[in-house]
This record gives C-alpha cells, sequence and structure tokens, in this order.
C-alpha cells in the first residue's frame, strides 16, 4: 500500500507542480530527494490524515528514524504539537496555502530546531509540507539582537552623551543620555539636525568639532556652551568604511556644568581664605605694631611721671604726662573695639537701614570730650538742617568716633579745633549725604593721602599708615557704597591741618 501512496502521490504532486513534465516513478522519487530540505506528503482519508511520503533530506534530518511514523496519522505523530495539526487541517479542510516560523524539537533526534514551513494544499486530498531549516539564522539573529542590546545598554549606561551623525549632521542613532539632555526620546532623535536639537541653530556650529572632523578627517575635542548654559566638553571620532571612506562621526559630549561650577566655587572660596588668612596676617600684625606703640609710650611716660612726682616744681610736666597716658589707654581701647568691627565688617552679612545721622553724630562728640577731659577741645558744625538720613546701621557711630580720634591723635596744638560740615550732595545721579571734617591738626603729606585708608604688606614689611581706625571708616563705607577721601585744610598747605570728606548715601 505504501508504493501506491509514493508513485500516486509524488505524481499527483509533480503534475500540480510542473504539469508538462513526463518521467517515470522512480525519476519522480529522486527528483524530490534532490531537494535539500526536508520535505512531508499528506494524505486525506476520511477524516484522518496520513503521512504517506518523505524525502531523503527528512530521512538525514531524523537519523533515518522517519521510517517509523510513515503512514501514520497526524494526530499521533503530533500528539504535542497541537499547532501543527492545527495547520494541516487547515490546509487540507480551508484548501489554504500559507507559511509559518515554528520552533519543533524533533521526536526522532531530540533536537530543537527551527524551521520555515510552508503548506500546500494540492487537490483533492494531499498537503504538500515544505520545511526549510532555520536554526542557525535564528541563532544569528539571536546573538544579534543580544549583542545590540548589550550594546544599548552599554551605551544608555554611560553618562556621556553619545551620538552617531552622518557627514551632514543629521542623527542616525542616540544613546539614552542624549535624548534626557533634551527631554525626548531617543528615537525621536533620529533623522534630526544634532544643531537643531542642542543649539536652537538653523545652521552648523562654526566651532563644532564634528563638523571639524568631516574637514579633517581627525578627531576633534572642544569645548562649547549650549543656549541653556549648560558647559560641554565635546569630542568628534571619525567613522569610516572598508574603502577608508568617511561615513559618519562618533560624537561623546559630557555635560561639564557641575564640574565647572564645582572649580570655580573651589577657586572663589580659595581666594576668599587666602583673603581672610592675609586680613588675619595683616591684623594680627597692625595690632602688635600699633599695641607695641602705644605700650612703649605708657612705659615712656610712666618712667617721666616717676621723675616729675618728686619735683614740686614739675607739676605741670606731671599732668602732661598724666594726660599722655590717659590717651595711650584710650587709643589701645580704640584698637581692641576696632579689630573687633573689622572682623564684623567683613565677616557678617551687613544690613542697611534709614538712620538719622545728626544724633549719632553728637553722640561721638560727646565720647570724644569724655576721653579727652584734659585736652581742649573746640567742635563747631554747620549745618542747614536738624535731621539728616542715610543708609546705614550701628556701625556710623564708628566712623564719626574714629575720624575725630584721628584728629585729636594727630594734633599736637594746645587747643584743638574741628569744624563739621554737612551737606546734600548728588554724584553720579545718585544723592548722598557729605560731612567734612576738618582739623587744625598735623596734616597729611600728598604722598600719604591714599596710603592712610589701605593697610597692605609691602616687601615683607609691617603696613605703613596712620591707623586701624581710618582703614575700619573706609571698610564700613565701602558696605555702605559710601566713600571717604582726605584733604588739605589749606590747599597745597598740608601742615595747616586736613579735611577728611565722607559721602554716604541718602535715604529717601
Amino acid at each position: 500500500m505504501m508504493t501506491i501512496y509514493l508513485s500516486w502521490g509524488n505524481k499527483l504532486i509533480l503534475n500540480f507542480m510542473y504539469p508538462n513534465l513526463k518521467v517515470s516513478d522512480n525519476k519522480f522519487k529522486e527528483f524530490f530527494d534532490y531537494i535539500p530540505n526536508p520535505i512531508y506528503v499528506w494524505k486525506k482519508i476520511e477524516n484522518k490524515l496520513l503521512l504517506i511520503y518523505y524525502n531523503r533530506a527528512t530521512e538525514n534530518i531524523t537519523n533515518f528514524k522517519i521510517k517509523e511514523f510513515l503512514e501514520g496519522t497526524a494526530k499521533e505523530i503530533y500528539k504535542d504539537k497541537p499547532q501543527i495539526i492545527e495547520d494541516l487541517y487547515q490546509c487540507i479542510n480551508k484548501k489554504l496555502n500559507f507559511s509559518r516560523e515554528m520552533s519543533y524539537k524533533l521526536i526522532s533526534v531530540d533536537k530543537e530546531k527551527h524551521f520555515y514551513v510552508t503548506y500546500n494544499y494540492i487537490s483533492p486530498d494531499l498537503i504538500f509540507v515544505h520545511n526549510e531549516d532555520i536554526t542557525k539564522q535564528k541563532k544569528a539573529e539571536r546573538n544579534l539582537r543580544k549583542s545590540e542590546n548589550e550594546k544599548t545598554f552599554i551605551l544608555n549606561g554611560i553618562s556621556e552623551l553619545i551620538v552617531f551623525q552622518d557627514t551632514k549632521n543629521n542623527i542616525i542613532w542616540a544613546n539614552k543620555v542624549a535624548g534626557d539632555s533634551v527631554g525626548i526620546s531617543q528615537d525621536d532623535l533620529v533623522d534630526r539636525k544634532c544643531y537643531e536639537v542642542w543649539h536652537n541653530r538653523e545652521k552648523p556650529c562654526e566651532i563644532c568639532p564634528v563638523n571639524r572632523v568631516v574637514k579633517t578627517g581627525n578627531q576633534e575635542i572642544d569645548g562649547v556652551i549650549s543656549p541653556d548654559g549648560r558647559e560641554w566638553i565635546i569630542k568628534g571620532f571619525p567613522i569610516r568604511d572598508e574603502s577608508s571612506t568617511l561615513i559618519g562621526i562618533v560624537e561623546v559630549a559630557e555635560d561639564i556644568s557641575a564640574q565647572k561650577q564645582t572649580e570655580r566655587k573651589l577657586k572663589e572660596s580659595e581666594e576668599k581664605y587666602r583673603h581672610a588668612y592675609s586680613r588675619t596676617n595683616l591684623y594680627k600684625d597692625i595690632f602688635t605694631h600699633d599695641i607695641n606703640n602705644i605700650l612703649q609710650n605708657i612705659l615712656s611716660s610712666l618712667e617721666l611721671s616717676k621723675i616729675f612726682s618728686h619735683e614740686p616744681n614739675k607739676k605741670k610736666e606731671f599732668e602732661d604726662v598724666t594726660t599722655l597716658i590717659n590717651g595711650e589707654v584710650i587709643r589701645g581701647r580704640n584698637l581692641v573695639s576696632n579689630v573687633q568691627k573689622m572682623s564684623d565688617v567683613e565677616e557678617l552679612k551687613i544690613f542697611l537701614d534709614s538712620i538719622e545721622s545728626f544724633n549719632i553724630l553728637k553722640q561721638a562728640i560727646d565720647l570724644l570730650k569724655k576721653n579727652y577731659p584734659h585736652r581742649k577741645i573746640i567742635i563747631g558744625i554747620e549745618a542747614s538742617q536738624e535731621e539728616y538720613y542715610v543708609f546705614a546701621n550701628e556701625l556710623l557711630k564708628s566712623v564719626f568716633e574714629n575720624i575725630f580720634f584721628n584728629c585729636v591723635t594727630h594734633n599736637r596744638n594746645p587747643i584743638i579745633e574741628i569744624s563739621v560740615k554737612i551737606s546734600n550732595e548728588k554724584k553720579d545721579r545718585v544723592d548722598y549725604i557729605r560731612f567734612e571734617f576738618t582739623d587744625n591738626g598735623m596734616g597729611i603729606p600728598d604722598s600719604m593721602k591714599k596710603n592712610i585708608f589701605v593697610r597692605e604688606y609691602k616687601d615683607n614689611k609691617i603696613p605703613t599708615g596712620i591707623g586701624l581706625g581710618l582703614l575700619l571708616v573706609k571698610r564700613i563705607l565701602e558696605s555702605y557704597e559710601g566713600e571717604i577721601k582726605v584733604e588739605d585744610r589749606i590747599r597745597g598747605d598740608y601742615s595747616k591741618g586736613s579735611n577728611f570728606i565722607v559721602l554716604i548715601p541718602k535715604a529717601v
């Protein structure tokens, strides 16, 4: 019966496929055996599908165990593969021709294979099944997908922005970081121009390393700032084909904004602490220098007081020495106070408010006279108003006190004359209150007029200047956005005394 099936089946199949072909039964079988892929022929008898033919390729792939299934039914052979049974009955019952890919474990050899299966209906009751083994192809596809996935995972895991683009700046591929940097998906970047995406430009950037790669053919690198203010290091790498023709550029961009910000903050911090260290040394040396001066003056005065105290006719000299000691003690107290206030000015945030200055000026005058009860001090005030409001704080009193103490300290006249003039002044579109403190002291040579407000190191020597008080005055006024300068009371003759001019922004 098998021979009848084979002969009849082969003839029907070949007559269906090649109607003009006239060959013998043996030629029929030889023809199918030359086909390199497995072939099965099924015949429907009543409601059963019987395997009536297979070719040599089928024998080879099953190690000849396929013979055991010849004339077996589809439902018996594929009892664990309902999809195959369904496909066979669909082909014969609906007279359809179709193909599908499937994974199938060969029962005869216990191997998993992938096939591209084609079902052909041959009237009136045959099914011609052609199996193409695509196991190697599927393995290659899986390996390719695995390789692509691994590449994607690796490139998406890199913190740098990576973009592959052609020589016309069209994006071919981009990693996730590239999309995240502009808030869109990787896929949406494809086919867009890189300079449109990251720089909102209609044409390529002039300094772009990627475009330089197109011109030079070499790796290029440069720093770029994007429109949103972010800073980038961009590297361009040329990609060539087998013939060394440039086909694209890989752009690797690193957002260094945070790094640059950290570097700037670190630099600012270094400068701040370098300034603080220098300032600390400055205050230390000024304090040491000035306090030594004060102590030396007190020590010398004490020696003189001992001598004068035993001589009744030296009463006046004794009183002068006592006055000098008192003045040096006041200087020492002011020095300590000024060092503390200087620290406050430079380290604390200054809060300004509208302050009435005339009353503070009078308080400073009262303190001056209280501290120098044995000096004859005459202070006159010239003002057209009873109140002058300025933008300042509680340190304003220290400004007036230090200027007054400077006028007294550097004055050898028996009568100390100080004149204060208050007026309004407009400078560079800013309204100021102008204070002029004129004295009849020793005066300040032109060569020292600028230095008295600046105590700085010169050739590792102690800073020169009249005192820490005037440096404090300048720092306080700078915090008010005010200013101070000194002129001769009588122009051209500094020995006749000084005129300190102070400007403080007027409060509205």
